[in-house]
């Protein structure tokens, strides 16, 4: 039994506990002061149905993974709502109702999800996550275009990358608040031009399928702000291998504030640093492919490793290296070639 359920604010319950969620729902349902509520597990709908009892509730997460339970159609009466995580629900589609949540600040998505068309008008929204451009309405992209001007935080999920290009050329070319995006691209080069823009960026994860030339790396190097990136280079579906022009060079002019870089590069590639180049550098982390062949050649990998303890030991930093060597022989499935050894390197 809980005791002055209606004075509970915060509730957060794990796994088969969310039993208790249906069992003493009355006790708390009335609550005038509740202003967390945090479900890992399933719930009843009927529960769900009379969230919107809770009007003075501020974050709102459902964790559940082994069933759709669907938003309330009338979830607009949770007027306060600053928080909504359904990040790992894969539901359809959010109610046309989550539109007149003006104090909405952080929504959390599953890839599964398309949003209302009028979702520009959250004019309070700063972090949008896990969005797939590819399954939104040609109005819903362009709404999603106005609320660019004030996201802090964007997270643009599994997506086409000619959508995602698309989506970028389309945004205000000023200069948004933005510190933290996440996206897919098939051509870092013609995507670049948009990323420049976001001057006041710190974070950036980025995962090319295709061309990422010397026009689009020297862009990514240019940010002003960028304290972290993350990049994946993938093998698109055409097996095309030529991702980065061969002994690529990061400019000493480059990076100048990076404090951590990690690229994830799954095909054939060079990339060099420049003396002076990330100055800032604190934590490295590369993914490479050592040989992308049949047949594995330890010396070979061993001289990579040996070309990255020397350029590690001449940063200014002297960054501690941390260097594992993976058989990526499971990798086969994803690669045209079945590659032998794959070193990770960490610092």
């Amino acid at each position: 039994m809980i005791k002055n359920g209606a004075q509970i604010r915060s509730i957060n319950i794990f796994g088969s506990n969310s039993v208790l969620v249906n069992k003493h729902a009355t006790e708390f349902l009335n609550s005038q002061v509740l202003r967390v509520l945090n479900i890992e597990g399933e719930v009843g709908e009927c529960f769900l149905g009379n969230i919107k009892s809770l009007g003075q509730l501020k974050f709102l997460r459902i964790d559940n993974k082994f069933s759709a339970s669907k938003i309330p159609e009338d979830i607009e009466k949770l007027q306060r709502l600053e928080t909504l995580n359904v990040r790992w629900q894969c539901l359809e589609k959010l109610p046309a109702s989550i539109i007149q949540l003006q104090k909405l600040v952080r929504l959390l998505v599953h890839e599964s999800v398309r949003l209302p068309d009028g979702i520009g008008s959250l004019q309070a929204l700063e972090e949008l996550s896990r969005i797939n451009l590819g399954i939104q309405s040609v109005k819903c992209i362009s709404m999603l275009s106005r609320l660019f001007r004030h996201l802090r935080e964007l997270r643009v999920w599994q997506s086409d990358p000619d959508a995602t290009c698309s989506f970028m050329a389309s945004c205000v070319p000023t200069s948004p608040p933005l510190r933290q995006l996440v996206l897919n691209t098939r051509d870092l080069n013609r995507v670049g031009p948009q990323i420049s823009s976001l001057v006041n960026l710190t974070r950036l994860r980025i995962r090319v399928s295709g061309e990422a030339g010397n026009e689009g790396i020297n862009i990514l190097a240019s940010l002003p702000m960028l304290l972290s990136l993350t990049v994946g280079l993938l093998n698109d579906k055409n097996g095309d291998s030529g991702i980065l022009y061969a002994r690529h060079a990061i400019s000493r002019q480059g990076f100048q504030r990076l404090v951590k870089f990690h690229l994830r590069c799954w095909r054939e590639a060079a990339v060099e640093f420049e003396p002076g180049a990330m100055p800032m550098l604190q934590r490295l982390k590369l993914e490479l492919m050592a040989r992308c062949q049949f047949k594995f050649r330890e010396d070979e990998v061993e001289a990579l490793e040996d070309d990255i303890r020397g350029a590690a030991a001449v940063h200014p930093n002297r960054p501690i290296l941390q260097i594992q060597r993976i058989r990526q022989d499971w990798m086969a499935q994803g690669c045209s070639r079945r590659p032998s050894d794959h070193a990770i390197v960490e610092a």
